[in-house]
């Protein structure tokens, strides 16, 4: 009787133990994996100019990430046109804004940014009129997206162009993309 009975508590205790997790969690820092907070990890590829590339824009913060496409060390341009790829699975696109590279002192310009198909946008974008390319470094423009899904990809450019003012194709700069991780 007393062998059950001492089996019986031995059991006991182990299913307490069992219940309340096997001890040793509850302290700071004890338990399982934490879960990383949503967000976008954006890494732009490197290179040297002249260039045109990827950088996170100021508006960047949780599941929204803003690509400012930057205009390195050119010269001439009057005009882009490029295609950028980027996973459908994991962002959605927002809206596009112009930066001041190409309407800097006032000059008109027109943007165009058209989604052709999940994960492809085509990009137009041009000074108007009788004016100068232009030179130098600084923002062409922005994309917008919001994080709709987990994993890994990138941002790449196909198609890409630069003009001058006659219309003529410049030297081909390098084309730098970006890749990304998103947490949700």
């Amino acid at each position: 009787m007393r062998l059950a009975a001492r089996l019986l508590a031995t059991s006991s205790l182990a299913l307490v133990l069992a219940a309340c997790g096997g001890g040793g969690g509850g302290g700071v820092g004890g338990g399982g994996p934490t879960t990383p907070p949503p967000g976008i990890t954006f890494t732009p590829a490197s290179g040297t100019a002249p260039a045109v590339r990827l950088l996170p824009g100021p508006g960047t913060a949780g599941t929204v990430l803003e690509v400012q496409i930057e205009a390195d060390q050119l010269s001439g341009v009057y005009g882009v046109a490029f295609d950028l790829s980027f996973p459908a699975g994991l962002l959605r696109f927002d809206g596009s804004s112009e930066g001041t590279y190409l309407s800097s002192g006032g000059l008109q310009t027109s943007l165009q940014v058209v989604q052709a198909s999940p994960g492809q946008l085509v990009v137009g974008y041009s000074r108007l009129g009788n004016v100068a390319g232009r030179g130098g470094s600084g923002e062409l423009l922005t994309l917008r997206f919001t994080g709709i899904g987990a994993g890994t990809g990138n941002l790449s450019f196909s198609s890409a162009h630069l003009f001058n003012a006659a219309g003529d194709e410049l030297s081909a700069p390098a084309w730098l993309g970006a890749d990304l991780q998103v947490t949700l």
